[in-house]
């Protein structure tokens, strides 16, 4: 059933949150879907295809040849799985991207400690040199 998620109806395409655009895969939404429900126990792969269709369908409707951002998609998954009453699996979903949102910006702020942006001169206060003799000028004028 899947091979028919591939269709030119759905979005082609696929805004990632690095601003990346990547070809459109149904595949991952099943998967994701599939993952959720096995975690839950709430539900089977066959209870994940028709969960899938129904947010494929939700997607085509919503941006048709446009490209979603992976947010949106994500958006649309939730609440498919709360539509089809999977309460828990939709709680399990929202609590999993919120740790993963957290462990991004964790990662965004070591980052930015560890590899600092090199400082930029027009910021910088202070005017080294003869004519000024290392002497710094105060941030208001």
């Amino acid at each position: 059933m899947l091979n028919g998620l591939q269709s030119t109806s759905y979005p082609h395409d696929v805004v990632k949150r690095s601003g990346a655009i990547v070809p459109f895969d149904g595949g991952k939404i099943r998967a994701a879907v599939t993952r959720a429900g096995a975690a839950t126990g709430e539900f089977a792969e066959a209870e994940a295809e028709l969960l899938t269709s129904q947010a494929m369908k939700v997607l085509n409707h919503r941006f048709g040849a446009k490209a979603p951002h992976i947010e949106q998609i994500q958006d649309v998954v939730e609440q498919v799985l709360i539509s089809a009453n999977h309460f828990a699996t939709a709680r399990a979903y929202i609590v999993y991207r919120e740790q993963h949102a957290r462990l991004r910006r964790d990662r965004e702020r070591e980052s930015a400690l560890t590899h600092p942006a090199p400082p930029d001169p027009a910021d910088d206060h202070c005017f080294p040199g003869p004519a000024r003799r290392g002497r710094c000028r105060s941030a208001a004028s």
